[in-house]
């Protein structure tokens, strides 16, 4: 020893190994790399075994979590979350976004009767519902500010307010649709149009 530290000291090019009993707890390889559990470590500090920590934990660099079939991946440099090198979860500054290179994006949830629902802004500082799909009635349902506009029913759907479009087609699926692109109040019907729905009052006048 010397000075206010201790030595512990291998031979020249031999590792410093510590025992319980017969048992090898730690190694210190002669890379200065420590082994706990592990007699060739191949990190800095490999531990074989589990690892409990109190308190908060910082990584300098990419992380890598090791799954049954597929990794996770903190890539330090890129600022973003791999899974199986396919899928990315990044803030780029400005903007948080999900992205993935192969197959579907899917947000599911199976807990019963309960509902998937997407809130963002209201305009003013709170937030609002702008989407929900609802568990318990099957419902998809469209809202604007928090007011729900479109609703999705089992026989088609439902919708609250003003609706326009520039041609609304009509029919069976399967068959020619007649496309309505206007509706008239005309009681002559003298524009003899293919595309316009007359309404109640001008027929009633017409006939």
């Amino acid at each position: 020893s010397g000075g206010n530290y201790a030595d512990l000291a291998s031979a020249t090019g031999g590792h410093l190994q510590f025992r319980i009993g017969t048992t090898e707890a730690l190694r210190i390889t002669n890379s200065t790399s420590v082994g706990i559990g592990s007699t060739q470590p191949q990190a800095k500090l490999d531990i074989n075994g589990s690892l409990h920590v109190s308190g908060i934990s910082t990584f300098q660099d990419d992380v890598t979590f090791i799954g049954a079939s597929q990794n996770m991946v903190w890539d330090k440099s890129a600022n973003l979350l791999k899974f199986a090198n396919t899928g990315y979860i990044k803030h780029t500054g400005s903007n948080f976004q999900i992205q993935n290179d192969t197959g579907a994006i899917q947000i599911s949830n199976y807990a019963d009767d309960q509902n998937v629902e997407i809130r963002s802004d209201d305009g003013s500082g709170g937030t609002a519902l702008y989407f929900k799909a609802d568990g318990s009635t099957g419902e998809t349902i469209l809202f604007h500010y928090g007011n729900q506009k479109f609703t999705t029913t089992n026989t088609g759907v439902s919708i609250t307010g003003i609706t326009t479009t520039t041609q609304l087609e009509v029919g069976t699926l399967g068959q020619s649709l007649v496309g309505i692109t206007t509706i008239l109040d005309e009681d002559n019907m003298a524009s003899d149009s293919a595309t316009a729905l007359a309404t109640q009052q001008s027929i009633k006048k017409y006939i």
